[in-house]
């Protein structure tokens, strides 16, 4: 009987270190724009939420795809990464609906109307500052790793 092959790529520290540092320069753009718009109370969008997803989704599937949630060293940056991505869209999905409820006709007073919009902004504060810190995880990480992100000026 044939053993089945591993889907998992196995190669060296360095190779995956250069493969690595093309990956992430999209993600990490991402990251310094949303720090950008959050230092500036600027709102973040469906949109932005949206592509945050796909670029953490993006990552996440590359770095499986070389084992990496495997590897001690990169353990802690993929998980950081996963959370990124559910923490995103709930943050996509909590814009989404303050976004929609003036079309819900709810019928509710004022008052709740207030509170329950107010609560939701609270949340994506907590949602905001939570994926920010773990932005700044994955940064503290993959310089410890090794790797040397080099990002537009304009952008950081």
């Amino acid at each position: 009987m044939v053993e089945p092959k591993s889907l998992t790529q196995i190669i060296s520290e360095d190779d995956f270190l250069v493969l690595m540092n093309a990956q992430c320069k999209q993600f990490f753009s991402v990251f310094f724009l949303f720090k950008r718009r959050n230092e500036e109370n600027k709102e973040i969008t469906r949109k932005f939420y949206s592509n945050l997803t796909q670029e953490s989704e993006y990552l996440e599937s590359f770095m499986d795809q070389y084992g990496a949630r495997e590897n001690k060293k990169w353990n802690f940056f993929v998980e950081c990464l996963a959370s990124i991505r559910n923490l995103s869209i709930a943050a996509f999905f909590t814009r989404h609906i303050l976004d929609r409820y003036p079309y819900y006709n709810l019928r509710e007073s004022s008052e709740k109307e207030n509170e329950f919009k107010n609560s939701c902004h609270n949340v994506l504060i907590f949602l905001n500052q939570s994926i920010l810190s773990l932005f700044q995880e994955l940064y503290s990480e993959i310089k410890e790793n090794g790797l040397k992100i080099s990002i537009d000026s304009d952008v950081q």
